[in-house]
């Protein structure tokens, strides 16, 4: 080795990676020693967030370049000292931007300190990445849009040019719409993301047809919905908006066809189709009873299907609920589609969300997210069997058991198995469907295309004269009066159908307490749980319980109640309920003394004196007794 290399890192001889390495990596630093005696020692450097930002740098340049670094450099074992020395590749100036070659100039920098940090790296090629974006001209031509149309947010109208670019049908296009272009606003509902509006559209939804055996594309005035944004963030809303985008882009999907802005709300809307006959609750409260089962049976497999295909796109819908099922009018015709909606909430399948809180309308929400784990394509099916039941019965699910104090108490027993009732003469075989996607054990809930398929194949027996014998029985099983009598007037308005946030970890606690036999309210005042345990202690108006008094005493003295502190305490003392610990027992009744319990104090006192579940202490004892 020549004595220019002799001072190279040998460790560092991987001669690939040379190129994207830190160059203070590569020379040896000489530690010098004080003993004359010691030969040389040389440290290593140590890596900082700086060396990957230098590493970084020389993947920008590989990315303008389309070539590996260095990659005719000769002899490679040189390329260290080339390299330190100061030299770097030369700019392709090329169709690459200036502001682009200046950062990743400031990244290779020699002089660690001189390199910038990684918000302003991200924050260049965002604005970069806008430019670029802005300079693109020939859609506008290619979509027939208004130039002057754009959004002022330059993330926003990046968003939406990038989806204009993807566009593969003059239909599916999507645009920045003026709010001044609507009409006729009128508030239409409510959800969990805010008010939901209809309008007219001035300019209208994109149409291509047949005329004259030509293809003509035009525009037509048309009614649509707003839907407001739940995120606030621009950031958020973009990424919000993708997921509607991605999914109003297919065939057989809800529409979707731009975003607006109401500057006297504040708030952004997505411009969609407008769903004529309503949602699928609706549709059931006002048309259950001359509903066939041959209709029903249509409207779920097309549901079915949309699902089918949100979970084959690699997405969870997280918010499946008989509201967010969308009825149109297709083609003009008597026909009616269902279209599932509202894809705010969906997320890709890996995508992992944070614990303690969801979104979303209790009473369809799968037992296992209620309890705090992650969203599958199971908790999808889970909700759509919910459905299933709402179909058989023309209500909503446990309608006639809301009066529940609150819903952490209905959350836990839909936990613990609690499930809707069906309708008189609903067929067993549509039962055990969706007994099976309401399955507590989500492995063995069936996937949204098996699901899908099962529908099919029941609704066509009513297309159809030839069938065989088992086609005949499931015929003459839906062809049977469904003699459910409707509950009416319903109130959807109920708290429990709203989508709102639900708080995971109370309703753990809920359940803990029902698998323990009791249920604590959240309305009870800490002395109303002391008392209910006392009644069961004693079976006062109920059935004697000891091991749910003491239980329920715990509960009460968590929540700082001494009358529950002192009543543990007296339970281990006594082997009441629990196993007799006079330690523990001494513990609470000191613990309910502290907050001034007399019969606390006094039972403290004589565990002092005593030396119960702790050592004899008269002077203790004797000040306690003063209290």
């Amino acid at each position: 080795m020549t004595e220019a290399t002799s001072l190279i890192d040998e460790r560092f001889f991987d001669l690939d990676s040379i190129a994207y390495t830190e160059p203070q990596c590569l020379l040896k630093i000489k530690y010098e020693n004080n003993l004359a005696q010691e030969p040389d020692v040389y440290v290593r450097y140590n890596l900082t967030q700086k060396s990957d930002i230098y590493s970084l740098g020389v993947v920008l340049w590989e990315i303008s370049s389309g070539k590996p670094p260095f990659r005719s450099f000769i002899p490679r074992e040189s390329l260290a000292i080339h390299i330190l020395k100061g030299n770097r590749e030369e700019p392709m100036e090329k169709d690459t931007p200036q502001q682009y070659i200046e950062l990743y100039k400031k990244c290779w920098d020699n002089v660690p300190d001189k390199r910038p940090e990684m918000n302003e790296i991200l924050e260049i090629l965002t604005n970069i990445y806008y430019q670029k974006i802005d300079e693109i001209e020939h859609i506008y031509e290619k979509w027939e849009i208004d130039k002057g149309s754009t959004c002022e947010n330059k993330e926003l109208n990046c968003f939406i040019k990038e989806s204009q670019l993807k566009a593969k049908h003059y239909d599916k296009v999507i645009e920045w719409i003026p709010f001044d272009k609507l009409k006729k606003i009128q508030e239409i509902g409510k959800g969990g993301s805010g008010t939901v509006y209809s309008a007219t559209w001035l300019d209208g939804k994109r149409i291509r047809s047949k005329e004259n055996n030509k293809l003509v594309s035009k525009r037509e005035e048309c009614k649509v919905a707003l839907k407001p944004s739940i995120k606030k963030v621009i950031k958020d809303i973009s990424k919000e908006f993708k997921t509607f985008v991605e999914f109003g882009n297919q065939k057989d999907f809800f529409e979707i066809f731009g975003i607006t802005y109401s500057p006297k709300q504040d708030v952004y809307f997505m411009v969609c189709q407008y769903a004529d006959r309503g949602n699928l609750w609706q549709y059931l409260e006002e048309n259950f009873r001359k509903l066939t089962w041959a209709v029903k049976l249509e409207l779920l497999f097309y549901a079915a299907y949309n699902l089918s295909r949100i979970h084959n796109m690699g997405y969870v819908h997280k918010n499946i609920h008989s509201g967010n099922i969308l009825l149109v009018n297709t083609n003009g015709t008597a026909d009616i589609k269902p279209y599932i909606s509202d894809f705010g909430l969906s997320n890709r399948i890996e995508y992992k969300t944070s614990g303690g809180e969801i979104f979303g309308v209790l009473p369809y929400v799968a037992p296992e997210i209620l309890l705090g784990n992650e969203y599958t394509t199971a908790a999808d099916i889970y909700s759509f069997g919910i459905i299933l039941t709402e179909v058989s019965t023309g209500i909503p699910p446990y309608y006639e058991i809301i009066n529940y104090d609150n819903d952490n108490e209905l959350a836990a027993k839909i936990c613990k198995g609690l499930r809707p009732e069906f309708g008189k003469g609903t067929p067993d075989i549509y039962i055990e469907l969706a007994k099976q996607c309401m399955d507590e054990d989500q492995k063995k809930r069936p996937s949204a295309g098996k699901v899908c398929q099962k529908l099919f194949n029941w609704y066509h027996i009513f297309d159809f004269e030839c069938l065989n014998e088992e086609e005949v029985k499931i015929k003459k099983a839906f062809l049977n009066d469904n003699k459910t009598e409707i509950l009416g007037p319903i109130n959807r308005e109920h708290n429990i159908y709203t989508s709102k946030v639900i708080k995971t970890q109370m309703i753990s606690d809920a359940f803990n307490m029902l698998s323990g036999g009791f249920y604590i309210s959240d309305s009870m005042t800490p002395d109303d749980i002391y008392w209910q345990g006392y009644r069961y202690e004693y079976g006062i108006e109920v059935e004697k319980d000891e091991n749910r008094a003491f239980k329920i005493y715990q509960v009460s003295a968590e929540k700082n109640n001494p009358n529950g502190m002192y009543q543990v305490g007296y339970c281990y003392h006594l082997g009441i309920g629990v196993e007799a610990d006079e330690h523990k027992a001494f513990t609470h009744y000191l613990e309910s003394a502290k907050n001034d319990n007399s019969m606390g104090i006094f039972k403290a006192a004589i565990c002092y004196y005593y030396g119960i579940g702790i050592e004899k202490n008269g002077k203790e004892s004797e000040n306690w007794i003063k209290k």
